[in-house]
């Protein structure tokens, strides 16, 4: 089986994927969105009123169910925090979907999901290292959408490879190994 088969066969269709994204935001909030620019944004306005009730206290707490980080004196960094959750919400319904459309017998996970918001430090921002690119930005999803825009090349240019591959299928993956992680 070729190798492109077999990624179709562990990754959903994004382009068809109906998202149904829940915010965590406090005991209070439990809006659902299937749109993932909407989520953002709802997000971003739980964010913004937080940070303009609380802007005067050194240490802000993050209100995101099951966290707990406090943030002391960088703004940014707690922005950047409370944004990777909504990423990491998206990644976690993504890996729900991919189990449920590779494994549909497979019942759900019976953990304890205390743990489920738990999120890396983010002490500075997403930086694109695809050649001489200086795009930097402190939201996860648009520094993936801008890295995939360098999907166009087929050699790599990740600054430290020393291989060039051509990898036209393959390039989201190999992006992916390239900085950890994944969209």
């Amino acid at each position: 089986m070729s190798t492109k088969r077999r990624l179709k066969r562990y990754i959903p269709n994004l382009s068809e994927l109906e998202y149904d994204l829940q915010c965590e935001w406090g005991a209070e909030c439990c809006v659902r969105l299937n749109d993932l620019k909407e989520f953002y944004r709802h997000l971003d306005e739980h964010l913004s009123n937080y940070i303009n009730q609380y802007q005067q206290v050194p240490n802000l707490t993050c209100q995101w169910r099951n966290c707990g980080h406090v943030e002391e004196f960088d703004i940014s960094s707690f922005i950047r925090h409370v944004q990777f959750h909504g990423f990491h919400t998206k990644l976690k319904y993504l890996g729900m979907k991919t189990c449920e459309h590779n494994h549909p017998n497979i019942p759900p996970c019976q953990k304890s999901s205390e743990n489920r918001n738990i999120i890396p430090d983010l002490p500075v921002e997403f930086r694109c290292s695809w050649g001489e690119c200086q795009f930097t930005n402190s939201h996860a999803q648009l520094f993936y959408e801008h890295v995939n825009q360098h999907a166009g090349s087929d050699v790599c240019r990740w600054t430290g490879k020393i291989q060039k591959q051509k990898f036209l299928v393959f390039f989201p993956t190999h992006v992916n190994n390239d900085d950890r992680t994944f969209y």
